[in-house]
């Protein structure tokens, strides 16, 4: 369960990292399609829910290594990207312009919780 949520993850980022590229490709004035924003709101929420499913199977994963609780951190800074993301999405339904430093936040959230998510993976 822990493989499908982190390669959900990644599949998350690739979509996030194509959304911020045609933001920046239009200095902010071109919104990302309304398809590729749900899509990749889409796949974090299963993501998280399989991440969940994979926290509460996982027994005493890495305590040997001392990341036994990275994958809850991971899964609050999603959460954390999640709200972020939300009021992005919102702003994206109104046709808003999105402030690329409510961008660079989410991003950065995300990133962090997916690299934390990838240490709690690797190490058993």
């Amino acid at each position: 369960m822990l493989t499908i949520a982190t390669g959900l993850f990644a599949l998350t980022v690739v979509v996030g990292v194509w959304m911020g590229m045609i933001h920046m490709d239009s200095e902010g004035r071109r919104l990302p399609p309304l398809w590729l924003a749900v899509g990749h709101g889409i796949f974090a929420v299963v993501a998280f829910v399989a991440l969940i499913a994979a926290i509460g199977h996982s027994g005493a994963r890495g305590t040997a290594t001392g990341s036994h609780s990275f994958g809850v951190i991971a899964a609050w800074l999603f959460i954390a990207a999640a709200l972020v993301g939300i009021y992005l999405f919102m702003r994206h339904l109104r046709r808003r312009r999105l402030s690329g430093v409510v961008i660079a936040t989410h991003m950065m959230l995300a990133i962090t919780g997916f690299v934390v998510l990838i240490a709690y993976w690797t190490f058993p």
